[in-house]
């Protein structure tokens, strides 16, 4: 009984011992870690204290400890260099004058700092308030030569309707007219007169052919002089006989005898007869002399129809002012819609340091075929000559302009310092 007993109590002591020793080995682990990421922390570089902050003023002698996993750390200080580098690139393409480069790093900067107090920050450090200034870049303008609208020559008005407001194709009556002949009577072809008499509500007389007359007769008419006896008595003779002699006006004819033809007894002599289809009313039976079988869906029976014109699709205003008689393109002010009559265009905007210019107090840096200016005088509207053409622009505090032609925006790097 004993040895059970004994067996038990070893076993026992013997799970105890085991488990004390892995709480051991799991606390030992668990500091290990800790003194290594806190030693890793110590050594890991403030983003702060980089070479672009060294270049421009900007150190920290001692690093803030953090708490955060050194997993956070790690990505935090991969971001700051991602940052220090785009800014780095930023700085270089604006020196070389590749605007194009500069502004998408500039784009890509400012997507890598979000908005917040990340980016305020970030820009404050490296772009105190007091040295940092907007660059203008402005060309002239490519869509005008004068600072007036290229489509209607300053006037404002719609080039396309000449300022009516209405359609140029159809005039304003929103189509073509058109006659309809779906609902054409089959009869009469849209005529509304019989087509059997043609409107007259007579036919010809099919027995006399329309002369009117009737069958030829001959008649005898006796001589108006003797009677129709063709002779004539004379004097009376002594045994009571007159003599006789022949008529001198019929010649002992008796009469004349002629052919006359009489009226037609089919239509009386007049050659015609009532129409039989008609009534002698002379309008289509099918129609009733309307021309339509009404009602009609296409033209309800006015017997046309408007075709939508294709060019206003039936709205009869013009399509490109939408009938406001003002040019589409400047909305009638007259001017360029690009430069808006300033004859130049803004084209970049970048934030720059003072003591990056080689003259920080040039406001107005004019680059042309002859040279470069620089004016210092503030004004609150520049109005400069540039390649023959006259300039007006603003230069708002704390912004300094470059103004040239396409072909000499690369000379910005001309600004800066080498």
């Amino acid at each position: 009984m004993l040895f059970p007993v004994a067996v038990s109590s070893f076993n026992k002591r013997k799970r105890v011992g085991v488990r004390w020793s892995l709480l051991f080995l799991l606390g030992l682990t668990v500091g290990l870690a800790s003194a290594t990421g806190c030693s890793r922390s110590k050594q890991e570089p403030d983003p702060h204290n980089s070479a672009d902050h060294a270049s421009h003023g900007h150190s920290d002698s001692t690093a803030t400890p953090s708490n955060d996993p050194p997993a956070v750390q790690k990505e935090s200080a991969e971001l700051e260099a991602r940052v220090s580098n785009y800014f780095r690139d930023y700085l270089r393409h604006l020196r070389q004058g590749d605007l194009i480069q500069a502004e998408a790093t500039f784009r890509a900067l400012n997507a890598l700092l979000g908005e917040g107090e990340r980016s305020r920050t970030f820009w404050e450090e490296l772009l105190p308030s007091e040295f940092r200034l907007t660059l203008h870049l402005a060309v002239l303008c490519v869509t005008c030569s004068d600072g007036l609208c290229p489509s209607c020559q300053g006037k404002g008005i719609c080039s396309i309707c000449s300022g009516t407001g209405l359609c140029p194709a159809c005039k304003g009556v929103g189509g073509e007219w058109k006659p309809c002949l779906q609902c054409l009577c089959p009869s009469c072809n849209g005529t509304g007169i019989c087509p059997d008499c043609r409107g007259r509500g007579t036919l010809q007389c099919p027995v006399c052919k329309g002369t009117g007359e009737g069958p030829l007769e001959q008649r005898f008419v006796p001589c108006p002089s003797c009677k129709g006896l063709g002779y004539k008595e004379g004097m009376l003779r002594a045994d009571g006989t007159r003599d006789r002699y022949t008529c001198l006006l019929c010649k002992g004819a008796k009469g004349t005898t002629y052919s006359l033809r009489t009226p037609c007894s089919n239509c009386g002599g007049t050659g015609r007869i009532p129409c039989g289809k008609c009534g002698g009313t002379g309008r289509c039976a099918t129609c009733k002399g309307v021309g339509r079988i009404l009602p009609c869906p296409v033209c309800k029976g006015t017997g046309r129809y408007l075709e939508p014109c294709p060019v206003c699709d039936g709205q009869k205003t013009c399509p490109a002012c939408k009938g406001t008689q003002h040019c589409p393109v400047c909305h009638g002010s007259g001017r360029c819609p690009e430069c808006q009559g300033r004859n130049a265009v803004v084209r970049h905007r970048f934030p720059v340091d003072r003591r990056w210019l080689s003259e920080p107090e040039a406001i107005l840096t004019l680059a042309d075929r002859q040279g470069i200016r620089r004016i210092s005088e503030r004004k609150t509207l520049y109005s400069e000559t540039i390649e023959n053409r006259m300039v007006s622009l603003e230069a708002p505090e704390g912004t300094i302009l470059w103004l040239s032609s396409a072909e000499n925006l690369g000379r910005v790097r001309e600004l800066f310092k080498p």
